[in-house]
């Protein structure tokens, strides 16, 4: 790949976030009208806390939204202004009280730096900001969450947050569901120990050595099954990719899902299963993956614009 695509695969990973969820926090805030002192009054207001995941590194980040007020400039009549502010943290500091209804969730942010304070509007389909509204002389600037978009988050532990130490290779066009072998993510997917297969044209081994259980996961995300005919062992590595489209006009990611055998789980569990047995087949399409607990798809259906994802259905797990 030449510097040039490099340069904008790079800028596109670091510059786009995952929407995890958010959380409200309410305050007496006292508000000073300076030409109309008489006004002033102390009002309950809610700030929101957007938490977002950079799909580059793992790096958190919080979006707070509020809404200002006070005098216009020539003080003749009260006015808003829309407060948006962006700040790296090390975790979220609240359970994530709503999470995206599908996912994924995923928004532009492109600052540099651990904090930003944007300027003037910002559009999404989660969620809107408007520093001065309609008229910068008379402001009537908000914010809006579009609450369709969530539901509430009906889980007792906060969602898990990405490893920031991110698995690095040359991934830009490469995913592989098999031990030890690389493969043409665009193209092609496995589910054995050491050797690729079409699994549209091959079947599983008898007697249900296709059938798993699911144990848990641990990490991000790392999901930890037994064969219920055998007793063997496998873990299901689900991750994302980024890079450029094929026409390299835009940028685009894959959904990838790699399998390997283990003699053991290579971690100790931090998630089970709310519901046992969380049973699995897995006869993987050549570009997708469905079940209760997971799902993969490796280009969102447009192999051009690719638009792949993974995504873990947190209400059917529980943290140990």
């Amino acid at each position: 790949m030449s510097n040039t695509a490099n340069d904008k695969k790079n800028t596109y990973e670091k510059t786009h976030w995952n929407i995890e969820g958010y959380y409200v926090v309410w305050n007496d805030v006292y508000i000073e009208y300076w030409a109309h002192s008489d006004k002033n009054e102390t009002k309950r207001k809610p700030t929101y806390y957007i938490c977002c995941i950079n799909i580059f590194d793992g790096t958190l980040c919080e979006i707070s939204l509020t809404q200002d007020e006070g005098d216009c400039s020539s003080g003749w009549t009260s006015a808003s202004w829309g407060v948006m502010k962006f700040i790296k943290v090390s975790e979220f500091r609240e359970k994530l009280e709503y999470v995206p209804r599908s996912r994924p969730a995923r928004i532009k942010i492109n600052v540099s730096g651990d904090s930003y304070d944007f300027k003037y509007k910002f559009k999404s389909p989660w969620f809107e900001y408007d520093r001065y509204g309609s008229d910068e002389y008379y402001p009537n600037g908000n914010f809006i969450i579009n609450h369709e978009k969530f539901k509430k988050n009906e889980s007792k532990d906060q969602k898990p947050q990405f490893d920031s130490d991110k698995e690095s290779s040359d991934s830009d066009n490469e995913s592989s569901v098999s031990d030890n072998e690389s493969h043409n993510s665009h193209n092609e997917s496995s589910v054995s120990d050491n050797e690729s297969h079409n699994s549209h044209n091959e079947s599983s081994d008898s007697e249900n050595t296709d059938i798993w259980n699911i144990e848990g996961y641990f990490g991000s995300y790392n999901i930890c099954c037994t064969n219920i005919f055998n007793g063997s062992l496998i873990e299901i590595y689900l991750s994302e990719d980024v890079g450029l489209c094929p026409s390299g006009w835009t940028g685009a990611t894959w959904g990838i899902m790699k399998c390997k055998r283990v003699l053991a789980f290579s971690s100790k569990l931090e998630y089970v299963p709310i519901s046992v047995p969380a049973r699995i087949e897995l006869k993987i399409g050549p570009d997708k993956f469905k079940c209760p607990w997971f799902e993969w798809n490796r280009d969102g259906g447009d192999k051009w614009y690719t638009e792949g994802y993974i995504k873990i259905n947190h209400e059917n797990f529980k943290k140990i």
